[in-house]
């Protein structure tokens, strides 16, 4: 004759979870700011200018008085204009707009899914027929033996 007999028998029983993890990398901000460079050159002008140059110079000059000639020298102012070249040095200021990238390096959250594997011991009840003595009374008859007194 069997018998069912059962007992617990542990057993791991494991799934995935996923758990979400915040990471930072690292993004480039950058944007373009404008400059002024300003340089001067120098342009040279020319023009002619006409001066006004005088000298004195000795004139003889001569009358006649009483029949007689009398000479001398009489100072007089001689003008004329003389062209003369000017040059000057011009400055001439140049600026430009020079752009430039400003950038910023900025730390950008963002969320992975890290996935972990949970493990749980759970009993697991196993079941097996298992061979069974069964007794029962049984009724035998007893002799007994009843003690008496003997003499001698």
């Amino acid at each position: 004759e069997t018998e069912e007999q059962c007992y617990d028998v542990p057993e791991m029983k494991c799934h995935n979870e996923q758990h979400p993890v915040t990471k930072y990398r690292e993004e480039q901000e950058c944007h373009t700011k404008y400059e002024e460079h300003c340089s001067t050159e120098y342009e040279e002008s020319c023009s002619t200018v006409h001066e006004k140059r005088c000298k004195t110079v000795a004139e003889k000059e001569c009358t006649y008085v009483n029949g007689q000639e009398k000479c001398w020298d009489e100072p007089r102012e001689k003008c004329w204009d003389e062209p003369r070249q000017v040059c000057e040095q011009i400055p001439k200021k140049e600026c430009n707009q020079v752009p430039r990238q400003d950038c910023k390096t900025k730390q950008v959250p963002y969320t992975e899914y890290e996935t972990k594997e949970v493990c749980n011991t759970v009993n697991k009840p196993v079941c097996r027929p298992v061979p069974v003595n069964k007794c029962h009374d049984v009724q035998e008859p007893v002799k007994t033996t009843i003690p008496r007194e003997h003499c001698h």
